[in-house]
């Protein structure tokens, strides 16, 4: 009979590499298919079970996001399969934008979702899934450490009477990266896991790429020859700090593998620094739902006579980009359900044992959620960006006040009627609080 406070962990990685020419996700001024492979796109799983048979399952991929309309249906499969119930699996996504969209429901200027590669994906899935399942081993210790890294910076920076898209020292950035290892019983690792907070955006030219991250993980897993998962943190408004006279630059493969480095040093000494602690406790999940409302709604006869002004031969204004992305989103909205009052969005709590606790938001989330989870946790729980599914970025309540990229400048690039309404930071919060089994008076960190 197994320990009652003992884990069976399973770990597996495939590869999603698209074998051909395919649209990138993340740069709507990137309007081309790919043109070669400068890092292959990987893909994670680690399938936990505890004690009384509960399990649970992490997967995460070299993706710019997950859509939940398509894991939703994957996820139902996979409980029936292998009795992983839905609450207790978490999708994540490194973030790259350097990889093809995974789904088809974001405006097509964001970069073109083909479908032998969704197919790719999910038969992918339930491969990495199915070798965990039959890998697992016994678990007895857990260690974790942290280390800094100085590869972000804050992305908002006041000029004027406006907000913009520059570098911003001033501004909030987590530079912690946290690592865990998990261990056999003889002491050796099974599989590890790496927490980091930042946009993997070093470059944005036409070669695929798994960016920073994915590089540290390849290299890390060559280094240990254990599967290594990424796991991005609430990195909306932090991205590699790559500047030249105050303004953002793209950067290149040398760049990522610069940048690569520098988090791979971290995670070593994260190693390094780490206290290993016997598992303790049982697997467990939760899911919350919280509609986001919206600001003024267009109306569907407004919609149709800038539709008409903007298919006008002789207009001059805006750019024929901008033109393109505003005529998708016009058409986006005036489909069924496309002028919602609100926006679903999705938390996800998932605790192994007393070790490792993550909660996961379905978005683009800014840094200062995961800042408010961080200090929430008592630095116990880890916030994750990009997790089970994207709807859109999260603004605080300020940013939407103040404008800009991610205060609600680009809701008609994920298909949103408005931006979001002041107030929603509360809504979230409320819900994190619920979800989160706090420790009162506790500073225990693992």
């Amino acid at each position: 009979m197994m320990d009652p406070d003992k884990l069976l962990l399973g770990s597996a990685k495939g590869d999603i590499t698209p074998d051909r020419p395919i649209p990138l996700a993340g740069y709507f001024s990137r309007t081309k298919v790919s043109i070669g492979v400068a890092h292959p796109l990987a893909i994670r799983a680690l399938v936990f079970e505890d004690s009384v048979g509960a399990r649970a399952l992490l997967i995460s991929a070299d993706l710019i996001w997950w859509e939940r309309d398509v894991i939703d249906v994957w996820k139902k499969k996979i409980e029936r399969r292998f009795a992983i119930p839905e609450s207790a699996q978490l999708f994540v996504a490194s973030h790259t934008h350097s990889a093809p969209m995974p789904g088809p429901h974001f405006a097509s200027t964001l970069g073109k979702s083909r479908r032998w590669y969704r197919q790719k994906l999910q038969k992918t899935v339930y491969a990495i899934i199915k070798e965990a399942f039959e890998n697992r081993e016994l678990i007895s210790h857990v260690s974790r450490g942290v280390a800094p890294c100085d590869i972000g910076i804050h992305r908002r920076k006041r000029v004027g009477n406006e907000v913009i898209m520059a570098p911003n020292p001033g501004g909030a950035v987590d530079r912690e990266v946290t690592v865990f290892r998990f261990h056999r019983h003889d002491g050796s690792v099974k599989s590890l896991l790496t927490h980091f907070t930042c946009h993997p955006t070093v470059k944005g030219d036409r070669y695929v790429s798994s960016e920073y991250c994915g590089d540290a993980m390849d290299k890390l897993e060559g280094e240990t020859g254990v599967v290594s998962l990424f796991l991005q943190g609430c990195a909306g408004d932090t991205r590699p700090n790559l500047q030249e006279d105050g303004r953002f630059v793209v950067g290149n493969v040398e760049q990522i593998a610069q940048f690569g480095e520098v988090l791979l040093k971290a995670i070593r000494q994260a190693a390094c620094n780490a206290q290993q602690h016997a598992f303790a406790g049982k697997i467990h999940a939760s899911t919350e739902e919280v509609e986001l409302p919206f600001q003024a709604i267009p109306t569907k006869e407004d919609l149709i006579l800038r539709r008409d002004v903007l298919r006008t031969p002789s207009i001059a204004e805006p750019t024929p980009l901008q033109r393109a992305i505003e005529l998708k989103w016009i058409d986006a909205m005036l489909s069924p359900g496309g002028l919602r009052p609100y926006e679903r969005f999705h938390l996800s709590f998932l605790s192994i044992g007393s070790q490792l606790k993550l909660m996961g938001f379905s978005g683009e989330t800014v840094l200062e959620y995961g800042l408010h989870v961080k200090s929430l946790g008592q630095g116990e729980i880890l916030p994750i960006g990009y997790a089970n599914g994207m709807s859109g970025y999260i603004p605080t309540d300020q940013q939407i006040a103040e404008g800009g990229y991610e205060g609600g400048g680009a809701h008609k690039l994920f298909l949103l009627p408005a931006p979001f309404r002041t107030g929603i930071e509360t809504q979230i919060k409320d819900a994190v609080e619920k979800m989160i089994p706090l420790r009162r008076g506790s500073s225990c960190r693992v």
